[in-house]
């Protein structure tokens, strides 16, 4: 080996060890005071975004384009903040696609999103409820739908929801750079998906959604049945989200990086 290569070694040793640094120095902060303290911030953040789209759903009054339409909008407005997950669904489904669930921080960012998006949610409700003259507006499954077909329609699409979340949103596979593009595609599932499931399991999707409004409901006497199948609600979304979150993440990705040749980074 010649005094260059050698040089050149070390160039890239030493280049490689300042990478692992700065990366080792990013954790540590993330793990510190100021670390937590800008978890919460963006948490307010994305709490704040969930008490819009609840206030979305009475404001477009059953109108499919027209929540789309907010609802890209809200993505728009706080993407770059909180990352705008405003789904738990879509918050697990990012845990288990970035790696490292157990590390503190991480495990800090799925509960307090989880958690302001809950307390969002509550407030959204109540704002709705006065202002719009005790107006409810809850999720309902068709009356002629078994409990299977309300399994199959809230696991499908919710699980095919983060598929294309994970895919829009990994530097590895999605579309284009330009955000509001890929926030467009992303929109133009949600509208299809909202309107294939509507007669079926009333397009919900959102396991806090449907604990809220349907909560919301049943202690006013709206509809003392309204919540008949909280657990369905519930366990598909979850369950539908991590089987797609698993075969994006083992199956899908790795294939579509070998198929593309793309080198990704660390944190992708």
């Amino acid at each position: 080996m010649t005094d260059t290569n050698i040089d050149i070694q070390k160039e890239e040793n030493q280049t490689f060890l300042t990478k692992k640094e700065e990366v080792a120095k990013k954790e540590e902060e993330s793990e510190s005071f100021e670390g937590y303290l800008g978890l919460f911030k963006i948490s307010v953040a994305e709490g704040i975004a969930y008490f819009f789209v609840i206030l979305n759903i009475y404001l477009s009054g059953g109108d499919h384009a027209k929540f789309v339409f907010a609802f890209w909008s809200i993505f728009m407005v706080f993407g770059n903040v909180s990352g705008a997950h405003v789904n738990p669904i879509v918050t697990i489904a990012l845990w288990i696609n970035k790696g490292n669930m157990f590390k503190i921080k991480n495990l800090a960012k799925l509960f307090s999103y989880i958690l302001f998006q809950f307390f969002g949610g509550i407030l959204g409700a109540l704002v709705a409820y006065r202002t719009y003259k005790k107006k409810i507006i809850y999720v309902k499954a068709g009356d002629d739908d078994s409990d299977l077909d309300i399994w199959g329609c809230e696991g499908f699409f919710s699980g095919t929801f983060v598929f294309v979340c994970l895919f829009i949103t990994s530097t590895a596979t999605r579309p284009t750079d330009k955000n509001h593009v890929n926030l467009t595609l992303f929109a133009v599932w949600l509208y299809i998906i909202i309107n294939a499931g509507q007669d079926i399991s009333g397009g919900c999707y959102n396991p806090t959604v449907y604990i809220i409004l349907n909560g919301l409901a049943y202690y006013t006497s709206t509809d003392i049945k309204a919540y008949n199948n909280i657990e369905i609600y519930i366990l598909a979304p979850l369950v539908g989200s991590i089987i797609f979150t698993l075969i994006f993440k083992y199956v899908f990705k790795p294939f579509y990086i070998a198929k593309n040749r793309i080198v990704i980074s660390e944190d992708d």
